[in-house]
């Protein structure tokens, strides 16, 4: 037979080498037609037989290692090798170089090797090869895949004889190409990849093939499209090195289209020099730019509408692109709200391995490969598990993905915060089947108790910080796109509205979105990440989800303490972060009802309130046509991953992808500086619990960027706060008065008035706590708190400069995220498990103990009982209603007086006076005292109201628990105080009291004086000023020592208790008395020991190479003594050291050692009383 060969030694193109001189390449927009050189080529073939493409004919190898790279071996088959000799198939005088030798052992029953193809091979009529079969019985076979495989056994084939050594010359029809499983016929317009197999038949272990010669018979050779290119644009990978050249595409009628050129310039460096500094991919220059062209990548689409095919041509053609200027680059975010409502962009996630950066795009070039488009945006993930060790890879990828012009997204499926960077390795997806054990798994699939959501959530705690060190580590991977200027949609929590996943399923700032602000505060703010496109996501679910009755998987909560409370999965916005901490929406599409128009319309609301782009964050399903072209407001759809082949059919497949725009539509992008303006994106309200009761005291408003230090204009600040009451009278709605502005380093600023300002990225308002809305609790029948992160509001109305920084105004509103409570925010809260009520309570620990919990300090304790009014189960109004507990926690208090603050609260269905309610009071006492470094000689009782009429029957059944007692506005009977005897008290009352009655007060006096005790009185106005009411409080204190009284009243003149505006009634005595400082200065000069508290400490050291020892001698007490310190080496005496107060004093030895010995401490009290102490230290010597 006579043949037409074209030869063309192992290369991926299937196109004839006479064909590619037919490609015309043109540098300027216009569309082409077939020209005359690829119109010969369909022509009808000639008379000599069919045109002849050579797909192998083994000659162009290096080495056996180029061989086998190329023909890979099948691993699920036999060990096999492939190797090059001699062709044995020449005639006589004719060499054909090369031929393949292919040596199999059968281990599952066949062995086998393939390679890739880029097979366009429209008309292809045979596959023809040469083969010596040096194992005869076998069956041999031949397979073309393109997606499916189609296989040849050559034992069926005519004309090949199974039982010959002999060469023979094999023709296999394209028809003898069979399915392997099911049906369907082979496109040969899309040949992905060929490969040769041997399957055992009956015995042997395996056997030798050789062939060679493998070519493709056509009737008419492969159509090559005649190209022209319409880009103006050159974009590198980067490194620049490898160009790509892309253009709008769709050029010739047929419909085969360029998807991509290689090339390089000369002209790459002169350009990068001019016009960009920085390695982008992007470049500018006027007239021509110089190319030469390598390989041209075509696509193909499928007759049935379906996937196509991709192949690629190797050309060697020079081009002069004109390069014209380039449009502006444009920011992510902007360009995503620009096309709202006209356009939708395709997407594709990588949820395949990392481990081989050689494949790390692999999906995305399937779909450029099957459907002609490359996708717009790259999906990548910090998922947890075996693909942590390949996280740099990633990074790599999203790298290159930007550079070379397309948008780029990683997202977060991580393990629980409780698991190191280093156990993130072991940790998997998990399961999300109601049955499975929840708690803490390290999965993803995975639950955290309400403890461990706080703990999370508060700095400082272990759960923080090790979650913190598991930032630094994505920080530390993302710092390189920082670096290079790569913008990152960053989408840090999936689905949140689903409580299948550790960080889902809790709305609210105290649940997921605060989980989320926190890492975008800590990557933006500590890190210094100012890159990142925030993406918010949830996910479409179904209404009953979340709920116990409709939603099976929520059984798995029932009995786990700390568990999950039912919530609306549907309620969005309650999963929100809020609109200035995140850029754009993203919603999950997975639930059966599919794109449901509700679903768009809450989607499209929130996008709206907020300002922002929306996209399909996830689907399974694209949505049709129809369903795009009825939800416009879509700017993306992106497909999870490879199962996007499984959802959906090849034709919807390349209808999307037809419609969308994929990564050669695309503007260039600016890169994303979050720091570039300051501007508002939080706030934190800031409350104190004054004399009068709880106050919203200043606003802490949070920028994007660090201010320098400075006072600020408060008219530029407009403060609102809607409070919402539940019943009349109890709402309150307004603007708040802003007295001063000033920049601080953190929310703590507003800690207290008249701090300095600081440089930062806050600015504290000061606010007037005379405004009418100023209060954060309210009286219905009880104290109340506000929803106060939910009533406040702050709006930037002009332009303010400081330190040579102008920050613009904000465009609306920004609302409280947080309440702070300075003080309140330190007491720790639990419930009572022991003997009697279980009354929840809240503890104040003092910071010296908290810095040094093993020191041998003792402190003194508080315990403080409220009145009706702070009843309740919230476990906060017995701190927030009055000054009861603060007043002895506040830093100025416990910098003379640092102690222990006990304040339980009593339920409505609780009451301090019951059996059971002292059982547990006095429970919880001695329970402080053997856990807590706690002076048992120094506990102390007070109590307001009702907390005081229950403390005098607490201090006749327990008095000798106590070393005193502060009681106010509340009396009990002369028989019951007439059991008290010698135990300090100072009873408050105002004389006009309509609620406790003032006489109850004195009929209690009357019992104590009934027992013995000598009661010193004093009178005085409840609304004195506060160095005033002092000095009247001092003078009755020395009238009392004067006259050994160890019990004091002091009754306000009646009109005088309260203020006119608020608060104005005689019951509140609490007022004028826990704000009294001397009040509280007698309570913590009591000791039941009559003694004083002193802690003292010695050590010797050096100084100048002579040895020293050094003594110090701390006044624990309420009131000033005397202290004498003794050594070997000398003694020192302070006539008076205050409260808090030390002596000290480094005793030289004039030697270079001292021997191990003992300080003595003397202490004189008052009354000339004297205590001895020792305090030993260890022997030294000084070099």
């Amino acid at each position: 037979m006579s043949r037409r060969r074209s030869r063309r030694c192992a290369t991926a193109a299937a196109a004839a080498l006479s064909l590619l001189a037919t490609l015309t390449l043109a540098a300027t927009p216009a569309w082409s037609s077939p020209g005359p050189a690829a119109e010969a080529a369909a022509a009808d073939p000639p008379d000599d037989g069919p045109v002849v493409v050579t797909l192998d004919d083994f000659d162009g190898y290096a080495d056996d290692a180029a061989l086998s790279s190329l023909y890979s071996r099948n691993t699920n088959g036999g060990a096999n090798t492939a190797t090059l000799v001699d062709s044995p198939f020449g005639t006589e005088g004719e060499d054909l170089g090369s031929a393949m030798r292919f040596d199999y052992a059968f281990t599952n029953g066949y062995s086998g090797r393939s390679r890739a193809v880029d097979g366009y091979w429209p008309g292809l009529r045979a596959v023809e090869l040469w083969i010596t079969n040096g194992t005869p019985g076998q069956d041999v076979l031949l397979q073309l895949s393109d997606g499916a495989s189609f296989e040849a056994h050559l034992n069926d084939v005519a004309g090949f004889d199974a039982t010959s050594t002999a060469p023979q010359r094999v023709r296999v029809p394209v028809e003898d190409f069979r399915p392997k499983s099911g049906t369907g016929t082979l496109r040969t317009s899309g040949i992905a990849s060929f490969a040769l197999y041997v399957n055992q038949v009956g015995p042997g272990t395996g056997g030798t093939i050789v062939v060679d010669e493998i070519d493709l018979l056509f009737d008419v050779a492969p159509p090559v499209p005649e190209v022209t290119f319409l880009a103006t644009e050159l974009r590198t990978d980067g490194a620049g090195n490898l160009l790509t050249l892309l253009a709008e595409h769709a050029v010739v009628p047929d419909g085969t289209r360029v998807v991509q050129a290689t090339w390089t310039s000369d002209d790459l460096a002169v350009l990068r020099d001019a016009t960009r500094p920085e390695p982008k991919g992007d470049f500018r220059a006027e007239g021509t730019v110089g190319v030469d062209l390598h390989q041209v990548r075509l696509f193909v689409p499928a007759e049935d509408g379906g996937a196509g095919t991709t192949f690629a041509v190797d050309v060697d053609t020079h081009l002069e692109i004109e390069v014209t200027d380039l449009p502006a680059p444009v920011d992510v975010v902007d360009y995503l709200d620009a096309i709202t409502g006209t356009g939708m962009l395709s997407a594709m996630h990588h949820d395949q391995s990392y481990a081989n950066p050689a494949a790390n795009d692999v999906l995305h070039q399937r779909v450029a490969n099957e459907f002609g488009a490359y996708p717009a945006l790259y999906s990548a993930d910090f998922l947890t598990g075996q693909t942590v060790p390949y996280r740099e890879n990633m990074i790599d990828e999203v790298r290159r993905q930007w550079d070379a012009g397309n948008l780029v997204q990683i997202m977060f499926h991580v393990s629980p915060p409780q698991y190191t960077v280093a156990q993130e390795v072991q940790g998997n997806w998990g399961g999300d089947q109601a049955h499975e054990t929840l708690p803490s798994p390290n999965r993803i699939y995975s639950f955290l108790y309400e403890d461990q959501w706080d703990e999370l959530l508060t700095d400082g705690t272990p759960l923080n910080e090790n979650w913190k060190l598991r930032l630094d580590e994505y920080a530390r991977l993302l710092q390189p796109l920082e670096d290079a200027g790569v913008t990152v949609m960053l989408r840090p929590f999936h689905e949140m509205n689903q409580h299948v996943f550790w960080w889902g399923g809790r709305p609210g700032l105290d649940g997921s979105a605060g989980l989320y602000r926190m890492v975008h505060d800590y990557l933006e703010q500590e890190k210094g990440l100012s890159n990142i496109v925030w993406v918010w996501n949830v996910q479409d679910l179904p209404d009953d989800y979340g709920f116990a009755d409709g939603d099976a998987k929520f059984d798995r909560y029932e009995g786990l303490e700390g568990g999950l409370p039912e919530y609306d999965a549907n309620d969005w916005s309650s999963f929100s972060p809020g609109a200035d901490y995140y850029d754009v929406l993203s919603v999950d599409f997975y639930d059966v009802e599919g794109y449901a128009p509700r679903h768009y319309e809450q989607a499209q609301r929130i996008a709206q309130r907020d300002g922002k782009p929306m996209i399909v964050g996830e689907a399974f399903v694209f949505p049709t046509q129809d369903e795009i072209a009825a939800q416009p407001d879509w700017s993306l759809t992106m497909p999870w991953g490879v199962r996007t082949w499984n959802y959906n059919t090849p034709q919807a497949m390349a209808t999307f992808y037809e419609h969308s725009i994929g990564a050669a539509g695309l503007p260039r992008f600016t890169t994303r500086d979050n720091t570039a303006t300051p501007r508002v994106t939080d706030a934190r309200v800031v409350g104190v619990v004054n004399p009068h009761g709880y106050e919203v005291a200043a606003l802490a408003v949070r920028y994007s960027a660090p201010l320098p230090a400075g006072e600020l204009d408060p008219a530029a600040f407009a403060v609102r706060a809607d409070l919402d009451g539940p019943t009349p009278g109890t709402s309150s709605d307004g603007p708040r008065t802003v007295v001063r502005a000033f920049t601080a380093a953190g929310p703590d600023g507003a800690s207290s008035p008249g701090q300095e300002p600081a440089p930062g990225e806050w600015v504290v308002l000061e606010l007037d706590t005379s405004d009418a809305n100023a209060a954060g609790t309210f009286y219905s029948g009880t104290t109340q708190t506000y929803d106060l992160a939910a009533a406040y509001s702050v709006t930037q109305v002009a332009d303010v400069s400081v330190g040579g920084t102008t920050v613009p105004a904000s465009d609306g509103p920004v609302g409280a995220s947080a309440v702070d409570t300075p003080v309140v925010d330190e007491y720790e809260a639990g419930t009572w498990d022991g003997p009697g009520d279980a009354f929840r309570y809240r503890l104040f620990t003092p910071h010296a103990y908290r810095e040094s919990p093993d020191d041998d300090t003792l402190y003194p304790l508080v315990l403080t009982l409220h009145g009706t009014g702070e009843t309740g189960t919230d476990n906060a109004v017995q701190l927030l209603g009055n000054q009861l507990s603060v007043a002895f926690a506040a830093p100025e208090r416990q910098a003379s007086d640092p102690a222990f603050v006990l304040s339980p609260q009593r339920a409505p269905d609780q009451d301090w006076l019951t059996p059971s309610g002292r059982e547990a009071l006095v429970g919880m006492v001695e329970d402080l005292v053997d856990r807590y470094p706690v002076d048992p000689d120094r506990v102390y009782l007070t109590g307001l109201s009702r907390g005081s009429r229950a403390s005098w029957p607490l201090l006749t059944e327990d008095g000798d628990l106590f070393a005193g007692a502060l009681l106010v506005a509340g009396g009990e009977s002369a028989d019951l105080t007439a059991q008290i005897t010698d135990l300090p008290v100072w009873v408050h009352h105002a004389i006009d009291d309509p609620t406790a009655p003032y006489g109850l007060t004195l009929t209690a006096l009357e019992g104590l004086e009934r027992a013995g005790a000598v009661v010193t009185r004093g009178e005085w106005a409840g609304n004195l000023p506060r160095d005033k009411a002092a000095a009247q409080a001092q003078s009755l204190w020395d009238d009392a020592r004067a006259r050994g009284s160890e019990v004091l009243h002091t009754a306000y003149s009646p009109g005088t208790t309260g203020t006119p505006d608020r608060l104005a009634y005689p019951h509140s005595s609490w007022i004028p008395t826990y704000s009294n400082p001397v009040v509280l200065d007698w309570l913590f000069a009591q000791s039941r020991d009559g003694g004083p508290s002193v802690s003292v400490e010695a050590s010797a050291r050096c100084l100048a190479g002579k040895a020293y020892v050094a003594v110090r001698a701390t006044n624990d007490g309420g009131a000033p003594v005397g202290i004498t310190l003794t050594t070997p080496y000398g003694s020192k005496t302070v006539a008076a050291v205050a409260p808090g107060a030390s002596a000290y004093q480094s005793f030289a030895s004039r030697t270079t050692a001292v021997p191990a010995g003992t300080a003595t401490v003397t202490v004189t009290a008052g009354d000339g009383a004297t205590t001895t102490l020792d305090a030993p230290y260890d022997a030294t010597t000084c070099g």
